[in-house]
């Protein structure tokens, strides 16, 4: 077993020290978060809270990810943020110089990881990490618009260049890569590895009454576009209100991205008639808060890379119902009932089986909570240093054979 001091011996014999500056990218937690966002900002507290002794500077600005208001992301005590009070143009013009090797990297960090799928073109010396959260833009390109199918190809490719390791949030991310490029991950020897993600809540004792209480909620919680199967979890909802004694309520809860403007329209006419609530975008605290209250999760999407909310649920002792996805099944075995939300007949039928059957239900929550136990955040950081020591300690190598 690896611990936190084997990781902490000195990583180079230049360094002459056993600390590692990390410039870590935030870049996407500087407006509204969804998944990515969520990890880059829960990955750095882990890795902060692990590995204190370690500098990690938070770069707020990332390559050609540039935001208007940096000082709304994520900050951390005693991490350099050297963007944070940088205006867009100014950032640009240094990211600019930075790839053209005129300009120094700011804080002077021994590795960069990349967490907004950006592969800006760094000096030599400094090894790019490069974290792939899913391949929608190219296994489902149907769920994605044209722009975001277009650029996030465009980085991908680049970053088949100019990273000098992978991370995978998944199996099924790995899976998917190799499908889409077979045999690149092994030709290019550069070092790769699965690092799943974790929850961002502490693990909480499940709620004895909620069982009980026909006033707690289903809960689905995402974002609000194509790829998330809406239409199919109102189908569902509708079917379940009809054949259930006591419809429990339906609460949805995430912000709106693209063409999310007629499913929400199918939402709120769906309100007229059933007893649904729209959250849109909710802080971490209030989002809890929900999960504490909720009956169980349902998460109908048609793909995910990873799928946080479920491992979010189980922190709260919360069943899911999902859809039978490989990259769901990889965490949440024995905590999910798996289905097919594109048939509202069939999933329906599990919402009211687990409403009817205590048993199953507190079965599925004591699994979840157990297994959450052993898929937290400190173990991702714990993983992710150990990685990082390994591209470092992969280049020394290179280097002396050289």
């Amino acid at each position: 077993m690896t611990t936190k001091e084997q990781f902490l011996l000195p990583i180079s014999e230049d360094q002459g020290s056993s600390t590692l500056r990390v410039a870590f990218d935030v870049a996407q937690t500087c407006s509204s978060r969804e998944g990515c966002a969520w990890h880059a900002a829960a990955l750095a507290e882990a890795i902060k809270r692990a590995y204190p002794e370690n500098e990690l500077i938070l770069y707020h600005q990332f390559g050609e990810w540039l935001n208007p208001e940096p000082h709304k992301g994520i900050q951390l005590d005693d991490c350099p943020s050297p963007f944070t009070e940088m205006s867009c143009w100014d950032a640009r013009d240094l990211w600019a110089e930075i790839e053209s090797g005129t300009k120094p990297l700011p804080g002077n960090p021994d590795l960069v990881h990349s967490n907004s799928f950006l592969a800006p073109t760094l000096s030599p010396a400094v090894p790019l990490i490069y974290t792939i959260h899913d391949l929608t833009f190219w296994t489902h390109p149907e769920y994605t618009s044209e722009r975001n199918r277009i650029v996030c190809q465009g980085h991908l490719l680049k970053a088949l260049k100019n990273a000098d390791a992978f991370i995978f949030v998944s199996q099924t991310s790995k899976n998917d890569f190799e499908e889409v490029l077979p045999d690149w991950l092994e030709s290019s020897e550069k070092p790769h590895r699965v690092i799943r993600s974790g929850s961002r809540f502490t693990a909480k004792t499940s709620n004895p009454n909620r069982f009980q209480n026909q006033n707690a909620p289903w809960l689905y919680v995402g974002s609000i576009e194509p790829r998330k199967n809406i239409e199919g979890l109102l189908a569902t909802y509708r079917d379940y209100c009809l054949n259930s004694e006591s419809p429990r309520p339906l609460t949805l809860i995430g912000g709106a991205k693209w063409h999310s403007e007629p499913i929400i329209e199918q939402i709120q006419e769906a309100a007229k008639e059933l007893p649904i609530t729209y959250h849109g975008y909710l802080d971490d605290d209030t989002l809890a808060e929900h999960f504490a209250n909720a009956f169980a999760l349902l998460f109908p999407s048609h793909y995910e890379g990873f799928g946080l909310p479920v491992i979010e649920a189980m922190s709260f002792g919360l069943p899911t119902i999902c859809q039978d996805l490989p990259s769901l099944r990889e965490f949440s075995e024995g905590a999910a009932i798996f289905t097919d939300f594109t048939q509202a007949e069939t999933a329906s039928s599990e919402l009211l089986k687990l409403e009817r059957e205590q048993t199953l239900y507190n079965s599925l929550s004591k699994t979840g909570l157990e297994s959450v136990s052993t898929q937290n955040w400190d173990k991702t950081a714990v993983e992710t240093l150990e990685f990082y020591k390994e591209v470092l300690a992969s280049r020394i190598v290179a280097r002396n054979e050289d």
